[in-house]
């Protein structure tokens, strides 16, 4: 999928509220009796929802696929040591993985996205917005859609840096683009906050920013 879903079920370990786990697992569980690759998209799904195949153990599938050189394995045990939910949480690792992700043409967006949260959030002991910044604008402009929602609450939030409610609304108005009702909402009150001059010039960047987003393909986490 696009990476609209799996942050949040990553993070808390709930399942989406039109989630269908039973189908889930019985995909899940075909693709773990399947060859190396087909086990390492079952350890994507489960590390992205870690509600799924409790029986399923992502962490040793994908240690073991990467030493065989699998493809999508660093970023899916990047996002496994960030996450934490189905291996202990190691912050260091994630790092590692995802840098060694971002270094694969087929996963370097997916990669800076969550690079990017590694950072938004302070999994290294403090937040580093910059960096974060950095990392989630080039997901964003290469058309990884949930890099918009993050940026928006970057904005919005100013941990770490200033608060800016112009491109918070920027941002916020892409990600809405998926209809989430929770980035919606957002983009609203974002804009309630605004006066006439930023929200026109409000208007202004987001045109800018979507013929720059425009000018790419949108691009999924499973290639």
């Amino acid at each position: 999928g696009d990476g609209k879903l799996s942050a949040t079920a990553a993070d808390t370990g709930q399942p989406p509220q039109d989630a269908q786990p039973d189908l889930a697992n019985l995909i899940v569980a075909r693709l773990a009796k399947g060859d190396i690759a087909a086990q390492v998209q079952a350890a994507g799904v489960v590390v992205r929802f870690p509600f799924l195949a409790p029986q399923f153990d992502p962490e040793a599938v994908l240690l073991s696929a990467r030493k065989q050189s699998v493809p999508q394995t660093d970023l899916f045990l990047g996002e496994l040591y960030m996450y934490g939910q189905r291996a202990a949480r190691d912050p260091r690792k994630s790092l590692r993985f995802l840098q060694q992700a971002a270094r694969d043409p087929a996963t370097t967006i997916a990669a800076d996205y969550e690079l990017g949260r590694l950072y938004q959030f302070g999994y290294l002991d403090e937040v580093d917005p910059q960096r974060a910044r950095d990392y989630l604008l080039y997901a964003a402009r290469h058309g990884y859609a949930a890099a918009d929602n993050a940026l928006a609450r970057l904005y919005a939030s100013g941990k770490g840096i200033c608060p800016d409610h112009v491109y918070a609304y920027v941002f916020a108005k892409l990600g809405a683009r998926s209809g989430a009702p929770a980035i919606s909402a957002l983009r609203d009150q974002v804009y309630a906050a605004l006066d006439a001059r930023d929200r026109a010039q409000a208007q202004q960047l987001w045109k800018q920013e979507s013929a720059l987003q425009q000018q790419t393909s949108p691009v999924e986490l499973e290639q």
